[in-house]
């Protein structure tokens, strides 16, 4: 006959549950704050122990009320079980326990450098009496005015499109961080009371509130053990579910009171920061990856108390099982129980890793930055800390897994697969070559284009300019306009859309200036080379009558001119003709004085030897003349703006521009390419576009330039490369943006990781000098 075993504490409570079908047992400690769930087998067993039962005795109640025979020894093994868990009234267990529940707060609030707790207060009197004064709260009258609330501050905040004071940048400005920092600290204390007063409503006790830091940001946490004793499940999800009622509550006052309140005060800006934080941290709040009250949530939900321990240890087993072969003498889990582990603990390894990644980035860019190889040693020893207790884990469960007799389990085979496996690995990395990509947002803009515009007043500016390998750009000016100007016309030909092609007149500009002007030039020139081809011939009396009767003959012309001219300068006063008309007649009545003028001279120069000096003075008006001739053919020329090439209008004003025109069936690809792909992008490589407008489609190109000079990016220094993309079917436009892979030859998968490790750190890691 085997000894009795000891009995249960006295101390102990225990709820029952009913969950899935199953009957559960909690039982709480009080001294130490453990709680564990216990099947109706284990409590039955946990139920017995008497102090006075012996082990066959157990497993003989256990036969009788379950059916379920198990040996006397398993018995034993629970009693041991339960007496470590010091649930057993044992001669020491005084003493341990006082021990115990120091050591466990110590081991709790230094469990991990990404989850400390410090304990500051006991709030049981406290919630006492906010109970008895906001008892009302918990009537259902007033949750139905709540939701009504909390409705209309919804309504509110998605009724606000273009009137929010704040944006996320906002927030962290010194002027507002006192306002964030303030309504951090009420929204998250309100969050926990609600969450302490809920549990406090059911029954339940909060022995510990205090501050938490998790994942390096700030938080408070309430301890709410005691809702595992709860009867119900729903009461449970109640007590999750207030603190983010709360929240949600918080922000729809504060945004109906903003919207009330005059806006630009100081409590209008401070309501709107609750807002903001009140729904930000809701976000925040409802991950289920941490633990939060979303992951406490889904623990209820899915009813696995510890989901986040079990999954990441079933995830550990499955592991070690496969790449060892060794089965853990673990509790069997159901079918359900196991999916919801590995998905679970691959999406919070996931989420984990990735926000680790991040903070640790940051970080240490930060310290290389600062102190070069030393602020790398220093990011190295943070992260030694920080993942201390999880090394120390897993060498423990390394160190039993070779164990002696685990290692014999391991059979002969499976060590030369992941031999063969290592081998395979090695030879991938050193053989196994693909495509290096340079990978980068792209904008579209036209090969070609010329484009007319009025940067100033009366001036026309014509730019053209060829894309490419070889980039040129010329500019053109035109002087619309001088003192003396009256009226001009700008006349574009084509509208936006419209095909042009070579040679084809895109606009004119009329204008009475250059032609009236180049008509008294012209006029001028040829009395000048009369007077110098007189100047050089002999007089005779023929030449002389002659050129008296010219004279004659043209003053009485200009007599009649000098009447067209008065009549028409009294019509324009009375309104009679239009002004051009006016400025035809007075162009006729100069041309027709110009050529009394030709005439005298003519006769002047037939009855007069001519002179040296004479013909030098002719001889520069003539080239004065020319000159200004020349002028103003090109003034006039300039003035008809012609195709450079065949293209498309895409424009056709707006701003200063007056009409563009584009080069279509070649566009070009001007992509960003990051400062640490320099050193692989050339030309002659393979691009690979795809487009906002057609994602499915890919259309290839080709790198025809790289620029050698970086500009500053959003992140860091970018080069300039130009692709030449083909656009035959023209579903191209200019100004599209996409994607562009570029191809960049091939490398071993070896070298790209080593490439990749060495462009991960900063390059003040590199120089340790």
């Amino acid at each position: 006959m085997s000894n009795s075993l000891p009995k249960t504490r006295e101390d102990l409570r225990v709820a029952k549950q009913e969950a899935s079908g199953q009957t559960f047992y909690i039982i709480s400690d009080p001294v130490t704050g453990r709680y564990i769930r216990l099947r109706e087998p284990e409590y039955v067993i946990f139920e017995s122990l008497d102090g006075q039962a012996t082990a066959e005795e157990i497993a003989g109640i256990l036969q009788n009320r379950l059916n379920i025979k198990v040996p006397p020894e398993a018995v034993e093994k629970f009693a041991t079980k339960f007496d470590d868990m010091l649930f057993l009234d044992t001669p020491r267990i005084e003493y341990v326990l006082s021990k115990k529940s120091e050591e466990d707060k110590k081991k709790s609030r230094r469990k991990s450098i990404l989850h400390l707790r410090f304990e500051t207060f006991n709030p049981e009197q406290l919630l006492d009496r906010l109970y008895k004064k906001l008892r009302f709260a918990f009537s259902p009258h007033f949750v139905i005015a709540a939701s009504l609330l909390i409705l209309l501050g919804i309504w509110v905040l998605f009724s606000l499109p273009g009137r929010i004071p704040y944006s996320a940048v906002d927030l962290l400005q010194v002027s507002t961080i006192a306002s964030l920092i303030a309504a951090l600290f009420v929204v998250i204390v309100l969050h926990e009371f609600a969450h302490a007063l809920v549990c406090h409503h059911f029954g339940g006790r909060v022995r510990e509130m205090g501050f938490l830091l998790i994942y390096f940001q700030p938080a408070f946490y309430c301890n709410l053990s005691d809702s595992y004793m709860f009867p119900k499940k729903s009461q449970k999800i109640y007590t999750i579910l207030a603190g983010m009622y709360m929240q949600v509550l918080i922000g729809a006052v504060s945004v109906v009171l903003w919207r009330i309140i005059k806006q630009g005060t100081l409590v209008s800006d401070f309501l709107f920061v609750v807002v903001l934080v009140s729904f930000g941290t809701l976000i925040f709040n409802l991950n289920p990856l941490l633990k939060l009250d979303g992951y406490y949530f889904l623990t209820d939900l899915v009813n696995i108390p510890n989901l986040r321990q079990k999954a990441f240890a079933y995830l550990k087993r499955l592991f070690v099982k496969a790449a060892f072969g060794i089965s853990s003498d673990t509790q069997p889990h159901s079918r359900r129980e196991r999916r919801i582990f590995v998905v679970y603990s691959i999406l919070a390894v996931t989420y984990s890793v990735l926000l680790l990644y991040f903070l640790g980035s940051k970080l240490m860019n930060a310290l290389v930055e600062k102190w070069q190889g030393a602020g790398f040693l220093l990011f190295a020893a943070l992260l030694l800390i920080i993942f201390k207790p999880l090394l120390m884990s897993t060498a423990r469960q390394v160190k039993e897994a070779v164990r002696e007799d685990a290692i014999s389990r391991v059979s002969r085979t499976r060590w030369f697969i992941w031999g063969g496996l290592l081998v395979v690995l090695v030879l991938v990395l050193v053989l196994v070559k693909t495509e290096q990509r340079v990978s980068s947002s792209a904008r579209l803009r036209p090969i070609e284009s010329f484009t007319i515009r009025a940067p100033e007043k009366n001036v026309l500016e014509s730019i053209y300019f060829l894309g490419g390998k070889h980039q040129t750009q010329n500019t053109g000016v035109c002087q619309l306009a001088t003192l003396d100007f009256s009226v001009f016309k700008l006349e574009p030909l084509f509208q936006e859309g419209e095909t042009v092609n070579e040679g084809d007149t895109l606009l004119t500009v009329s204008s009475n200036l250059y032609k009236g002007d180049l008509a008294q030039i012209e006029s001028e020139l040829k009395k000048a080379s009369a007077e110098y081809n007189l100047l050089l011939s002999d007089p005779k009396a023929a030449d002389i009558a002659r050129a008296k009767n010219e004279v004659t003959e043209a003053q009485l012309k200009h007599i009649d001119k000098v009447n067209e001219f008065n009549r028409a300068d009294k019509m324009l006063n009375g309104g009679l003709i239009p002004k051009e008309e006016w400025e035809r007649a007075r162009t006729a009545m100069s041309i027709a004085e110009a050529q009394v003028d030709i005439a005298k001279s003519k006769y002047e120069l037939l009855i007069s030897g001519p002179k040296a000096e004479e013909l030098l003075v002719v001889d520069a008006e003539i080239g004065r003349l020319e000159a200004r001739k020349n002028y103003l053919l090109e003034q006039i020329e300039a003035s008809t703006f012609v195709a450079p090439f065949v293209g498309r209008v895409s424009s056709n004003g707006g701003a200063d521009e007056i009409l563009t025109m584009v080069r279509t069936d070649t566009l070009e690809a001007v992509i960003a390419v990051p400062e640490e792909d320099y050193d692989i992008i050339a030309t002659g490589l393979r691009s690979v576009l795809k487009v906002s407008s057609y994602p499915t489609k890919s259309i290839d190109g080709m790198v025809v330039k790289v620029n050698e000079t970086a500009t500053a990016g959003a992140q860091e220094n970018v080069f300039t490369a130009i692709s030449v993309i083909p656009n035959d079917d023209g579903l191209l436009k200019p100004g599209m943006t996409g994607y562009v892979k570029v191809y960049c030859g091939k490398m071993s998968l070896g070298g790209k990781l080593l490439r990749r490790v060495f462009r991960f750190f900063r390059v003040e890691f590199w120089s340790w000098w």
